[in-house]
């Protein structure tokens, strides 16, 4: 089983689509390190899924077949709707061939053991758009229900003990609330994040995982650092060390905040016989606030210092000094 959940998160004037969930699979036995948020061909929309893993995983994995190789349900100019409309058919088409049923199953039970939450950013609508997708056993198929967030239902929740993890946002919300609309930040990855660590609700478990559409039309997963601040590394449930850890941004699970690789915010006595060939844009970046770096200096700085050390460390030399140093923990955005 499961807990997942998706909300809109406000950064600044703009706006992210965010989907996480717990990492636990039920398929008889139990994993922990489960994938399950995925994207499609296109990047502007996402999946996860709650309920059993046999039900879910056929269909999602035939989702993102049939999305990839249909020209236009992988077009981003065709519009979300559409697209959901076509996984509705297809989770109702599959679930109605299923057969060799064990003795005392009932096939209408059979077909809706996992439900989803499907969305992305609506080029032709221009907004984000999200639906809760689940077998109605009356009509016999797949419905989706439009999800509208409002105050007293900032986010969205499904699986086990929604209603447990609903309240807990609220009574966060309320506690830190500081204006009259709501606006969320990371407060549902904390539930979470909270409720996946206690050993009350046993089957939801295992490294809370993190995904977001952008207004762009494009997605990104998440790293989280799990359990704590001091855990390890950890990308759809998987855990890695810190030297092999995937190239992605990650989470710290404490306080939901990002964590970047760590930049002198200063430096003296730079040995110029490793950075004659970098000196002028290093100099560049440090005539500036080292905090204030775009993404792609920033990363093209860490990289070079990553390769000058290696290299000076080869001779028992030191690349510079470093005067002060900064973890580099900003808000998620």
């Amino acid at each position: 089983m499961t807990l997942c959940t998706a909300w809109l998160r406000k950064v600044n004037n703009n706006n992210e689509l965010v989907f996480a969930t717990d990492s636990c699979l039920s398929a008889g036995e139990r994993w922990n390190t489960g994938i399950k948020i995925f994207d499609f061909h296109r990047k502007d929309c996402l999946i996860c899924f709650a309920g059993h893993t046999y039900r879910a995983y056929p269909l999602i994995m035939n989702a993102k077949h049939l999305v990839m190789s249909n020209p236009t349900l992988s077009n981003s100019n065709t519009s979300l709707p559409l697209v959901k409309d076509a996984l509705l058919n297809l989770f109702t088409e599959l679930t109605d061939k299923i057969y060799n049923l064990s003795s005392g199953e009932n096939l209408d039970e059979t077909r809706g053991l996992a439900n989803f939450l499907f969305g992305g950013w609506d080029y032709q609508n221009a907004c984000f758009k999200i639906w809760h997708i689940y077998y109605y056993q009356q009509n016999k198929k797949f419905l989706a229900d439009e999800i509208f967030f409002d105050d007293s239902r900032p986010a969205f929740f499904i699986g086990d003990n929604t209603s447990d993890a609903a309240e807990s946002l609220l009574t966060m919300l309320r506690d830190n609330k500081n204006t009259e609309e709501v606006k969320l930040d990371m407060e549902p990855f904390s539930v979470l994040t909270r409720i996946s660590l206690d050993d009350k609700y046993d089957s939801i478990a295992g490294p809370v995982q993190l995904a977001k559409v952008y207004r762009s039309g494009s997605s990104e997963f998440f790293g989280v650092i799990w359990p704590s601040s001091k855990g390890k590394p950890t990308l759809h449930g998987q855990e890695y060390n810190h030297h092999s850890k995937p190239f992605v941004k990650f989470i710290n699970s404490d306080n939901a905040s990002i964590i970047q690789e760590v930049l002198p915010d200063s430096i003296t006595n730079l040995n110029s016989k490793y950075t004659s060939n970098h000196s002028d844009f290093i100099e560049a970046c440090y005539n500036k606030n080292i905090r204030e770096l775009n993404d792609l200096d920033r990363e093209k700085l860490i990289n070079i210092f990553k390769e000058l050390s290696y290299s000076a460390s080869l001779n028992n030399d030191t690349l510079f000094l470093p005067l002060e140093t900064s973890t580099m923990e900003e808000g998620n955005g």
